[in-house]
């Protein structure tokens, strides 16, 4: 009887301690990270491990062109598997939901997933060129002694009435990541 309750008591011990080193919370960084590139950080909600990030797309000249937002909720079973899937939002317009990442602990330390990406392209849709109306340009003139500003109409540019962007997706991808703990 001693030693069955030893047994069961070793094995919650083992079991527990198992469980433990399949912990997402705290910092990870990818192993092979950008210069810039923040740690990600994990929490536990109610058994979900929830993290956020942000993606920032820069022109050449140094301003902003787009942010592309990623989230991404995982359980991790007591194996050491890791499900869940991930959510894009691009500041242009598009999002994809619930895309499926998949993934395996390879130690305490050290995890591997398969998370799925789209690919897309934007697009923009006119209404047509009988859709294209005058628009007025307006300048400003300086008459000394007048208190008030003056504007007058100093030439036409042609505008779009219905201008408008799509996300168009053109297939998804299984991009491996390694993320690993920071201590």
């Amino acid at each position: 009887m001693k030693n069955i309750l030893f047994t069961l008591v070793v094995g919650f011990i083992s079991f527990s301690a198992l469980a433990e080193d399949f912990d997402l919370r705290g910092l990870w960084m990818r192993t092979i990270a950008e210069p810039e590139e923040r740690p990600l950080t994990f929490i536990q909600v109610n058994g979900v491990y929830y993290t956020r990030s942000q993606e920032r797309f820069v022109y050449p000249n140094g301003t902003l062109s787009h942010t592309i937002d990623q989230s991404v909720k995982l359980t991790v079973t007591p194996e050491g598997e890791v499900n869940g899937t991930v959510d894009f939002f691009d500041s242009r317009g598009c999002s994809y939901r619930n895309l499926p990442v998949t993934g395996e602990f390879q130690s305490a330390d050290l995890i591997g997933f398969l998370m799925t990406v789209p690919r897309y392209r934007i697009v923009t849709i006119t209404a047509g060129n009988h859709s294209r109306y005058q628009h007025p340009i307006y300048c400003d003139a300086h008459i000394p002694y007048y208190p008030y500003r003056y504007r007058y109409i100093c030439g036409y540019e042609n505008r779009q009435l219905s201008v408008s962007r799509e996300c168009q997706l053109i297939e998804t991808v299984e991009v491996p990541v390694q993320l690993q703990r920071q201590l």
